[in-house]
């Protein structure tokens, strides 16, 4: 009896005691470390179609993130890697980023498209879905943004290079249309114009023909080069492009006028508007409009061209008290 009392004293030694703690913390800090994923600021989307459009409109490739709510890994990887600001703000400028989680039955085509078998699986592919590379298992910082360096664009050596001739007949397709929204103010708050402006490419008898409000006008008359000496666009188009623009004009109640302007190609770079963000060309003009009547008066105009589109997405002007601003709400093809 004295015996049994003595063993059921016993203490347990300190070193156990203490590594039996040390083990729960480190299992505790462990099943954090690899189930906790940080909040990050990129714009992720599922839906790899509307990737594809917007890739194609913004001049991108796609990164596309095969991942699983199991995935240790994955969550690492967007911890340690995602969350960085150098990768979130290299992603927002290179690609277009989708997130693709393998247990979703709706994904189940394009986890076999691109035979995906390992969790992470990062694919970068053009607008048209071909492979251009990839990285199975979790990459670190450094050689994620080298992948990303490889596959995306470099803005400063494509804004320098990039040269956009104008359209031809060839470019446009019937049934493409435009609309676009409008309003103009003045600085003492009288809307002056407000609503939409809608353009579309139909059959116009045997040729193609846009419609411009009431008229529709043969596509090839559109696209006829401008032989003058001080055109609205100076095509080609290409950063640090400068020109003279000059325009006379006469309403119809026999009002004439003229417009005077100094143009200049800022930038060609990626901008949104409501209908989507496209690679542009931000043209300014400056200079006098002048009519008949007495009214003089110093315009800017800012104008957003994107070749995608054939057209500008927006543009905004300031002419004397008068604030104008127009822009792309829609564009289909």
């Amino acid at each position: 009896m004295k015996t049994e009392k003595n063993k059921s004293n016993k203490k347990t030694h300190p070193f156990w005691s203490f590594f039996w703690l040390t083990f729960l913390v480190l299992s505790l800090w462990y099943a954090w470390y690899s189930f906790y994923a940080p909040s990050n600021d990129i714009t992720w989307t599922n839906d790899i179609e509307s990737a594809k459009k917007l890739a194609n409109n913004s001049d991108k490739n796609i990164m596309v993130f095969f991942t699983a709510e199991w995935c240790s890994p994955c969550r690492i990887m967007k911890r340690q890697v995602f969350a960085d600001s150098e990768v979130m703000t290299a992603i927002d400028a290179e690609v277009v980023p989708v997130e693709i989680d393998m247990d979703d039955p709706n994904n189940e085509q394009l986890v076999n498209q691109y035979k995906i078998g390992v969790t992470p699986t990062t694919i970068f592919i053009d607008p048209e879905g071909k492979v251009i590379d990839y990285a199975v298992g979790k990459v670190d910082k450094t050689k994620f943004l080298q992948i990303l360096k490889k596959v995306g664009f470099q803005e400063s050596d494509k804004t320098k290079s990039s040269i956009t001739k104008q359209p031809t007949l060839a470019d446009y397709s019937s049934g493409e249309k435009w609309v676009w929204k409008y309003k103009g103010v003045t600085t003492e708050g009288e809307v002056r114009s407000d609503g939409t402006d809608t353009r579309e490419v139909v059959k116009f008898g045997e040729v193609l023909g846009m419609t411009i409000g009431k008229d529709t006008i043969p596509v090839s008359d559109i696209v006829k080069p401008d032989v003058s000496e001080t055109p609205k666009y100076d095509w080609p188009l290409k950063v640090g492009k400068k020109w003279k623009y000059e325009n006379n004009w006469t309403s119809q109640d026999g009002t004439t006028g003229s417009q005077s302007q100094n143009a200049e190609v800022l930038s060609y770079r990626e901008e949104t508007v409501e209908a989507g963000t496209f690679m542009a060309y931000t043209i300014k003009y400056t200079g006098k409009t002048t009519n008949s009547r007495g009214y003089n008066a110093d315009e800017t105009e800012v104008w957003l061209y994107a070749p995608s589109v054939k057209n500008f997405i927006k543009l905004t002007q300031n002419q004397g008290d008068f604030h104008y601003v127009e822009e792309l709400i829609e564009y289909s093809k």
